[in-house]
């Protein structure tokens, strides 16, 4: 898969130059109306940069939010639609920075402007906290923490100082963090879910394998992920699959010899976006099929370019939750199962970021 984040401090620290020279993700869809898909893509920036976009659920309508000389990658909406935060790069130096703004992309507000990698956030369903994966570049590990939604109070939540645990994704009742760790073994990486202070850690795939990007359907009853299917490093690919919230069920969705990542539930839970070079070029373009894998999927975009990252936006606000309040306007808009084999620690490397090279340079993205 390729969010498999499977690096130490130096596979880290080499992943943070990858994506800055090339593109770069899990999480929740919150209920409600399906809305705009928000993803990021290196169409129209500098080389070893990328933008975030929205389109309409048909890929009409691509409009540019940002505008930057950064990576901005890995964006994902509030439970209100109102708001998205996104990871992006530093200038000069290996580290990555959590940024929040509206949904036209007024508002940028930096949440961690440190010199240290925050990375892969993930709103709380009450919108009050983003739960990000954190390394300190002085440290051999990442872990996930949680913070404010105003960028105060961070916690870490994992504490496994032997282990990579990442790419957090919150359950839609926000009882639960679903998240990517090599607790099994490097570069094994498995899925676990925590509750969300942190405690009891359990692993939903048992079976050692390379699995990533963990996403919890809006009734948080199921968690899509990909995993690598096949022969590694030669021979086989990644492939998406879905599962029960405790391991159990799990059924694959795409069966095609293309990379298909990142999965991303609608907010009414009747279809996944995903990332797949299936379209025959390098680089990967954003689709969508029916959540149970049947039918033709549909292409939303047509670029010879990289996109990648796709979130849902929700039309509706969770009932009994509060929605957090806009961000002030700052002025300027910017624009798994014995079948799933070890990848490679390659693919592991990928899985940080959004964007699509070959449909796993998408993490950060």
């Amino acid at each position: 898969m390729s969010r498999l984040v499977a690096y130490g401090s130096v596979l880290a620290l080499a992943t943070l130059v990858a994506l800055a020279a090339a593109s770069q993700p899990s999480h929740a869809a919150f209920p409600g109306s399906n809305g705009k898909i928000v993803f990021s893509t290196n169409r129209d920036s500098p080389p070893g940069t990328s933008e975030i976009y929205v389109m309409n659920a048909d890929g009409s309508a691509q409009t540019r939010l940002t505008n930057n000389a950064f990576v901005d990658g890995s964006a994902k909406w509030s439970a209100n639609g109102q708001q998205i935060v996104y990871g992006r790069s530093c200038v000069g130096q290996p580290c990555y920075d959590i940024v929040v703004m509206n949904e036209d992309g007024s508002g940028e507000t930096n949440l961690t402007p440190a010199s240290t990698w925050e990375l892969w956030p993930a709103w709380s369903p009450d919108g009050s906290r983003i739960a990000f994966q954190f390394h300190d570049l002085s440290a051999a590990n990442i872990e996930v923490y949680v913070m404010n939604a105003d960028g105060t109070g961070a916690t870490n939540l994992s504490q496994s100082p032997t282990s990579d645990d990442q790419q957090p994704a919150w359950s839609p009742d926000g009882s639960k963090i679903a998240f990517v760790t090599d607790r099994l073994g490097f570069p094994f990486h498995e899925i676990y879910v925590m509750d969300a202070d942190g405690n009891n850690p359990v692993s939903v795939t048992t079976t050692p394998g390379l699995v990533s990007a963990p996403n919890w359907s809006p009734d948080g009853s199921r968690i899509a992920f990909e995993a690598w299917v096949g022969p590694f490093p030669v021979g086989g690919n990644e492939e998406l699959f879905v599962m029960d919230a405790n391991g159990a069920n799990v059924t694959q969705l795409t069966f095609h010899a293309a990379d298909d990542t990142w999965p991303a539930w609608s907010p009414d839970g009747t279809k996944i976006a995903f990332v797949s070079a299936r379209d025959g070029d390098a680089d990967a373009e954003i689709y969508t099929m029916n959540a149970d894998g049947s039918g033709v999927p549909a292409q939303l975009t047509f670029n010879t370019v990289g996109d990648g990252s796709p979130d849902w936006q929700p039309l509706t606000g969770v009932g009994g939750l509060a929605a957090p309040p806009a961000v002030p306007d700052a002025g300027a808009s910017s624009g798994v199962s014995t079948a799933l084999l070890v990848g490679a620690a390659i693919a592991l490397i990928a899985a940080l970021l959004g964007v699509g090279w070959r449909g796993r340079r998408d993490r950060a993205r």
